[in-house]
């Protein structure tokens, strides 16, 4: 397994936070989902439907 350390979160979730403009919690969790490799984000937040690293899907636009 490899070892992360928190300055890498860190730096990535301050370089999602300016990039799109997230809030500084909305940004460490979308840092460590990109982390652990996660292959898409739900969420009910339409400022994620501009990320780019990882597919993001609106509760908003599912149907049931």
């Amino acid at each position: 397994m490899e070892e992360h350390k928190k300055e890498d979160l860190f730096e990535k979730s301050f370089e999602l936070q300016v990039k799109y403009g997230l809030l500084a919690i909305d940004s460490v969790i979308l840092s460590t989902a990109l982390r652990i490799g996660g292959n898409f984000f739900i969420t009910t937040d339409k400022i994620f439907s501009m990320i780019e690293e990882m597919a993001v899907l609106l509760l908003t636009d599912i149907t049931i």
